[in-house]
């Protein structure tokens, strides 16, 4: 019996995919908003393109990719270094975007978002309150994880139509 794999999609255009929507959510990161006085920012937008990062063969460059990404959120933020990096590989390794078997949708998703969420906020607060001695403002990072999830839908969406316009017709699963 002879068995040939299928085609599969190149793990350098999934990689390169999921860095370029990494950069652009960890750019839009660092922005801040005032609204009726007080500051929203939105640090916990490129844990989204961690949870919806595509599915891809080779994990080694995507853990490389996200490690910079990290390294470079805390920079630009003017964090405690390896705060960023640590969130976002934990995220990576515990539920392994890459490896999932089915294309997502939005509802499972956002459930799942949640949770991913919900453990970000955890992480850096506690990070946070080990990294700088004293414990963070809670009020600014549940503000940031509120503005995350009013923009999950949005960047599902961005995502998707990126997906149909940038993705092999065979591989739209993915």
């Amino acid at each position: 019996m002879v068995m040939r794999s299928a085609p599969q999609t190149s793990s350098k255009s999934g990689t390169l995919k999921g860095a370029l929507f990494l950069l652009g959510l960890t750019l839009l990161s660092v922005l801040s908003v005032n609204i009726s006085g007080r500051a929203v920012n939105f640090l916990f937008f490129p844990v989204m393109a961690i949870f919806l990062w595509p599915r891809v063969e080779n994990p080694v460059a995507s853990i490389f990719i996200i490690l910079v990404f990290g390294l470079l959120l805390d920079v630009i933020s003017a964090g405690p270094l390896g705060l960023w990096p640590l969130i976002f590989l934990t995220i990576f390794t515990l539920f392994r975007p890459h490896k999932r078997l089915k294309a997502r949708h939005f509802w499972p998703s956002f459930g799942g978002w949640l949770g991913v969420l919900t453990l970000s906020v955890i992480g850096a607060y506690l990070l946070g309150w080990f990294a700088l001695e004293r414990r963070p403002e809670i009020g600014a990072l549940l503000t940031s994880a509120a503005a995350a999830i009013l923009a999950f839908p949005i960047v599902y969406f961005l995502r998707h139509i990126g997906r149909q316009l940038l993705s092999d017709p065979d591989g739209r699963g993915l």
